[in-house]
């Protein structure tokens, strides 16, 4: 979610509170603002766009909108600033609040980068067209190989270790993102929890373009899957979500929603082909596939629907097989049913809301397909699209049911020295794998965790 102070909380939960938003242009002397009352904000904001952000988990792919900010040119003011400031290229971030709050309790809604500056109205306002700041298009990443030569089937590059590792590095090293400009808690969380031990091992030939690695060899392996937060950040989320109880952010009600959900279905995967143990020599051949089938789905259904997992780096002497397995599920979990693709229109107090979060919905008026009857309560999803309009005070959600991995899940082996199953912590149980007899059941007589 997105971090909030208690006072805007607490404005949050009033109805009917106008929205106030700031602009700030890095480097730039004038604050704009659309309320007056300060003599240090320009109350020159005329319109701000949706701005439209979406996942594609199985495709591993994401987008964001450019967002226009259009600004009257007041007693041509900004003209006159052109001749010593360049807009295009700097940092802009969008604050948002309300009238009763300062501004140390507004939040950060959006940020980007100004791309294009175009004169609108006559030559009377602005229209900033500020894009995603993410830069990892068409980088180039790995020039050298191992022994400082340019990369080539002669001078290869070996990479060993864990994804997430790979991951900040490149962001960081190879690509040259700042600190702040790395979502850096978040994939190291998912390091030391959901892919502890996962390791991958590639040798490259070419250098790679960093987007297209990252994408299809670090995160589409694992089930994940890339986007910029609303601080300008590169973050990280996957199918299957950290290890340990699913805590959903915020609840859909007829309270806070403007219309009735409009109900579709996602596309079926059924079956994943998973193919890994690239050729050590930098080839494409690949020396290990596993074919994983959801068999009640392919029954239920009467059709299969494919998708195929190619990874260089994904090893079977690295837990491979495994791996193809855990991945393969997340994906029937989500994809394998004509799984509930439902499209939100709520009020402004889901605003916190980020893609990956995991939301309920509750609502009367939604027909239930599984149990034909209307009417559904407190069914998992997870948020894959949020499209807010800021100056209406509105946003439209797209949410993929993922009600089913509340029966899947992962474990890590608990480490030396920890309690018995009858003396662990209810941590501890939820983190770490417990044998239990042939029969499924701990030491206690309880039903052990089954992971499926």
């Amino acid at each position: 979610m997105i971090t909030a102070t208690a006072p805007y909380l607490a404005a949050l939960a009033k109805k009917n509170l106008p929205l106030v938003y700031f602009v700030e242009i890095a480097g730039y002397g004038k604050v704009f603002t659309t309320a007056g009352g300060d003599p240090t904000r320009k109350a020159w904001i005329k319109d701000i766009g949706n701005i439209d952000q979406s996942v594609d988990p199985v495709n591993t792919s994401s987008s964001l909108s450019d967002v226009t900010i259009s600004l009257l040119d007041y007693r041509r003011l900004i003209t006159a600033d052109f001749p010593t400031f360049l807009f295009e290229g700097s940092r802009v971030v969008l604050k948002q609040g309300f009238a009763e709050l300062t501004e140390a309790d507004f939040i950060t809604f959006f940020t980007g980068i100004v791309n294009t500056v175009a004169t609108n109205d006559d030559g009377t306002s602005y229209d900033f067209d500020c894009v995603d700041c993410n830069r990892l298009n068409q980088q180039i990443v790995y020039l050298t190989g191992d022994d400082g030569y340019p990369i080539s089937s002669d001078h290869p590059k070996t990479l060993i270790g864990n994804p997430m590792d790979m991951l900040y590095a490149i962001l960081s090293d190879q690509v040259g993102f700042a600190d702040h400009e790395i979502d850096t808690a978040t994939i190291y969380a998912y390091r030391d929890s959901l892919w502890a031990g996962v390791e991958m091992q590639f040798t490259l030939t070419s250098a790679p373009e960093a987007k297209s690695f990252i994408e299809n060899e670090l995160l589409k392996p694992l089930g994940g899957f890339g986007w910029t937060d609303n601080l300008g950040r590169y973050t990280v989320g996957f199918m299957q979500p950290i290890p340990g109880v699913i805590s959903p952010v915020f609840n859909f009600t007829e309270d806070n929603l403007t219309a009735v959900p409009v109900w579709a279905e996602a596309d079926l995967y059924n079956t994943v082909q998973y193919q890994f143990d690239s050729d050590s020599s930098g080839g494409s051949g690949m020396g290990a596939e596993t074919n994983q089938i959801s068999e009640a789905s392919v029954e239920r259904f009467g059709q299969q629907g494919q998708l195929t997992i190619q990874s260089q780096g994904v090893r079977s002497g690295f837990q491979g097989y495994p791996l193809a397995a855990m991945v393969s599920q997340s994906i029937f979990n989500r994809y394998a049913w004509k799984n509930p693709l439902l499209t939100l229109e709520s009020l402004w107090s889901p605003v916190l809301v980020q893609i990956g979060d995991f939301v309920n919905l509750t609502h009367s008026k939604i027909p239930n397909r599984a149990t034909g009857a209307l009417g559904v309560t407190n069914q998992l999803f997870q948020v894959i699209g949020k499209n807010p309009d800021p100056l209406k005070g509105t946003i439209e959600w797209t949410v993929i049911d993922a009600s089913t991995i509340q029966a899947f899940g992962s474990a890590q082996i608990a480490p030396a020295g920890t309690p018995a199953f009858t003396a662990a912590s209810a941590a501890q149980k939820a983190e770490y794998l417990f044998l239990t007899n042939d029969a499924g059941q701990q030491s206690d007589g309880s039903t052990g965790a089954t992971f499926a």
